[in-house]
């Protein structure tokens, strides 16, 4: 495997933070607002900013409010719209994730979604891991015309969903992809990707000294690391 065969994906809240992603190595974006509440929908001027300024690809997060992945019919029609206006403003892709009040994954707004999305990339984010029956959840994903699941595989990181994630990959035998997340440093990121069979990783890479960086931002150094320790 080499560099050119891994994307590493990062998570940032703000366009200043992606282009230092894409000078650090990232091969792909995903842009939000809010980190601290695991990311909300990022304004348009945002990402219209970003996506005129950096040559990798750009995903935005589409999520408004952090209360729940249930969303209401408001919520639904106010997400589509902002939907719209993201891929106005010329991202690659859109990462969202919506459960009804069973649980389940709300279909009918992915299907909505994907229909706004055309040829530009759908993503589920970990709204995945909150579901009881995943491999049902990828067959439903898959038919909904969804890209990539961003996931951990269940747990909190995604060294700890190293079994699952190897599952999800031979379910998805190559129909979609599978997006590590959760934890990813310079320590692990080889092995999850050896023991997953994943070409993908996607982490925020804030900084691991909170006392020198106590914003918690990205921190290119962390990124790099991560980087190169795929570059074999």
């Amino acid at each position: 495997m080499t560099a050119l065969a891994v994307h590493i994906e990062a998570c940032v809240e703000n366009p200043a933070d992606g282009l230092l992603a894409e000078q650090a190595g990232a091969t792909r974006i995903e842009l939000n607002a809010a980190l601290q509440l695991d990311g909300l929908t990022p304004s348009p001027a945002a990402c219209r900013w970003l996506t005129s300024h950096c040559q990798v690809p750009v995903i935005a997060m589409l999520r408004p409010h952090a209360r729940s992945f249930t969303l209401s019919r408001l919520d639904q029609q106010l997400a589509l719209a902002d939907c719209e206006l993201l891929l106005d403003c010329g991202v690659h892709g859109i990462a969202c994730g919506a459960l009804d009040h069973h649980g389940e994954l709300n279909l009918e707004f992915f299907r909505q979604v994907a229909g706004l999305c055309g040829s530009c990339e759908l993503v589920c984010h970990r709204a995945f891991d909150h579901l009881s029956d995943q491999r049902r959840g990828l067959e439903q994903l898959i038919d909904c015309g969804v890209r990539r699941v961003l996931t951990s595989g269940g747990p909190r990181s995604a060294y700890e969903g190293t079994p699952r994630l190897r599952q999800l990959v031979d379910w998805a035998r190559g129909r979609i992809e599978i997006l590590p997340a959760g934890g990813i440093t310079a320590q692990n990121a080889r092995s999850l990707l050896q023991s997953t069979g994943c070409n993908q990783l996607h982490g925020t890479f804030r900084t691991l000294n909170p006392v020198a960086a106590p914003g918690g931002g990205l921190d290119p150094d962390h990124l790099r690391a991560v980087v190169a320790a795929c570059a074999y």
